[in-house]
């Protein structure tokens, strides 16, 4: 019975063809039907509704979704833009009856030339989209109202499942043999997604082609030079563009280089991209890039490197990319240090009251050590100057000292004794800052403690009772 139910269905839901009315030919408008139960009473029809989403590698890009319409001749089906590479997340947002469970979806999707890819008995979670096109989505849905079987031309309509008559898309077929001559409107709620090629310009080193592009090695964490830099030095930029968008790029679009975090918006070079055919690449380009620590963001100084992004077409003037190709990172490492400071951990001291306790507060000044990828040692072996700043009971201290790595004096200690015996929480903070070198990881420049002070009561001496003490007479 499920195999001649779908093939009548296929037979029957042929989408976009609508058949010229001839003489003597009937309509039959199933939003228009009853639907009987077998009690001989009318039941209402499910609703059917769905909504889909376009994700492209940085998530949700557009959605779009059905309305509870009835005028499938005047309501346009929503339309959806996505390129190749996109995936659509699909929704069912249908409602059976009342009291009832839906129980079948006639779900399909067609290209524009009417040829159908599927035809299933359960509506689709998700599709990867890789061919382009102007994809038609369509769904209807049943539910368990038990309704009755008829032969009348006039009941049929009537079939194992109480079907929707809602809609944006009515589809008109000529009924079967049984029922010559007439003519059945369904309806079916759909939504077009129009595919577009993902063409795109794809950012590489000069060497390279452009399929060496990957997410890793050129986005996220992307290149990263050889060489260790200081602040003020130059370090020359070299990279291209493949041109996969169009025949020619000349003029239409730009390339920007700016700091990782910053945006199209902090880019400090911007210029017109070079003219290159479809399938070819620039000729080798270059920058010069200065190194002025005091002007590179936060957000740009990761694992001891300055992170550049190189983009082309940032404004996808000429592509129409969502995979990041156009994007080459450039990890620039530079040599610093990494100056800690440490103090103790929070606690609490309890005392007695008319008593007194030390706090032995303190504070230490640290240089750690710092390795590559490869775990070779690169911290800085030159004396390196530290601004030191602590607030504490005993008062606030405020220097510039000098730490020598590798020997003694590679860190500070400062002992800070203090005594009270009143109730209270006692602060330390602390702050060390190199001077004139990037200290490579700011989390651990700064540092406090507290310690609580508690008074209870004194011990009272202590006092016998005299009624139950024994009494000894001393004899001499």
């Amino acid at each position: 019975m499920q195999k001649l139910i779908a093939l009548l269905l296929s037979l029957i839901m042929v989408l976009s063809i609508v058949t010229p009315a001839m003489a003597g030919e009937h309509y039959i408008d199933y939003r228009s039907r009853s639907i009987v139960l077998p009690n001989g009473t009318k039941a209402e029809k499910p609703v059917a509704n769905f909504a889909v989403d376009v994700v492209g590698l940085q998530g949700i890009k557009a959605s779009t979704e059905t309305a509870n319409n009835t005028d499938a001749t005047n309501t346009p089906a929503p339309v959806i833009q996505a390129v190749v590479g996109d995936t659509l997340i699909f929704t069912d947002k249908s409602i059976p009856s009342t009291g009832q469970q839906l129980v079948v979806w006639d779900w399909q999707y067609w290209t524009e030339d009417q040829q159908i890819f599927e035809l299933k008995s359960k509506m689709d979670k998700e599709l990867q989209l890789t061919v382009p096109g102007r994809y038609h989505f369509y769904l209807a849905v049943g539910d368990n109202v038990p309704v009755n079987k008829s032969t009348d031309a006039e009941k049929f309509w009537l079939w194992d499942y109480n079907w929707s008559a809602n809609g944006n898309h009515r589809a008109v077929k000529e009924l079967d043999n049984q029922f010559t001559g007439w003519l059945g409107y369904w309806y079916f709620q759909e939504i077009i997604v129009e595919v577009a090629e993902n063409s795109e310009i794809i950012a590489t080193e000069p060497h390279e082609s452009k399929d060496a592009w990957t997410t890793s090695t050129h986005f996220n964490p992307g290149k990263t030079l050889s060489q260790r830099y200081n602040n003020g030095d130059t370090v020359d930029l070299k990279f291209i563009f493949h041109n996969e968008a169009k025949d020619i790029a000349y003029g239409d679009t730009n390339y920007v280089i700016t700091h990782w975090g910053t945006g199209t918006q902090g880019a400090f070079e911007n210029q017109t991209m070079p003219a290159v055919k479809k399938g070819a690449a620039t000729e080798e380009l270059s920058y010069t890039y200065t190194i002025d620590l005091d002007k590179v963001p936060d957000s740009a100084k990761i694992n001891s490197c300055i992170r550049l992004v190189i983009i082309g077409d940032p404004d996808k003037k000429v592509a129409n990319s969502d995979g990041k190709k156009n994007y080459m990172t450039v990890n620039i490492p530079i040599n610093g240090v990494d100056i800690m400071v440490l103090v103790g951990e929070d606690h609490t001291v309890n005392i007695k009251q008319g008593e007194t306790t030390t706090l032995n507060l303190g504070v230490s000044v640290i240089q750690n050590l710092l390795f590559d990828e490869n775990k070779n040692l690169i911290s800085s072996r030159d004396p390196i100057t530290v601004d030191v700043n602590i607030k504490s009971p005993t008062g606030t201290i405020t220097e510039r000292i000098t730490i020598v790595p590798f020997t003694d004096n590679r860190c500070k200690d400062y002992e800070l004794p203090f005594t009270t015996g009143t109730a209270g929480v006692y602060v330390i903070e602390a702050s060390a800052y190199p001077v004139g070198v990037w200290d490579v990881d700011p989390t651990n420049n700064e540092d406090k403690c507290s310690v609580t002070v508690r008074v209870g009561p004194a011990d009272e001496p202590y006092k016998g009772n005299t009624d139950k003490e024994i009494r000894v007479n001393l004899v001499g």
